[in-house]
């Protein structure tokens, strides 16, 4: 494993991919206080009546703007499998949450009650990534393959 002075030299995470860990983990974060400002939104609809619960689904369906970022960048950014793995988990459970969960209040009412553990998981899977991208960004850890290649050997 190389030393911090060694990744940070590495071509390879400093510049766009670097760039991108940075941009990453800012987008990761935005995501985290936009998914507060969700259950704000709605717990002033429920709780203190004000009527804003058109806002809390309009705010919730135009959440998935950020994912798309996060989805490119983590590519760019060159992030280990695990990461670009639980951004793909985020937009999936992101689409149960807001596209499948949200409609079927209606016609499945005891299925629509999973709404709010669905945010709970979301709220969840989402601070997790956030703080692994965090890890990326400031200490510059390289990723496993880039980790191999700085041990190997130079021949020279």
């Amino acid at each position: 494993m190389p030393t911090e002075a060694q990744a940070s030299a590495d071509p390879e995470i400093s510049g766009m991919a670097y760039g991108a860990r940075v941009a990453y983990l800012v987008v990761a974060w935005l995501f985290v206080a936009a998914l507060l400002a969700q259950v704000y939104l709605i717990g002033l609809a429920f709780l203190a009546a004000r009527p804003t619960l058109e806002a809390h689904v309009g705010f919730g369906h135009s959440l998935g703007i950020l994912l798309l970022p996060m989805l490119i960048l983590t590519y760019v950014a060159r992030h280990p499998r695990s990461l670009k793995v639980r951004t793909w988990l985020l937009l999936g459970l992101y689409i149960l949450q807001s596209e499948v969960f949200a409609v079927i209040r209606g016609s499945l009412p005891v299925m629509a009650a999973l709404h709010p553990v669905l945010a709970l998981a979301l709220f969840w899977l989402a601070v997790t990534v956030a703080l692994q991208a965090r890890a990326y960004a400031h200490r510059r850890v390289p990723t496993p393959a880039i980790a191999a290649r700085s041990t190997e050997p130079t021949r020279g």
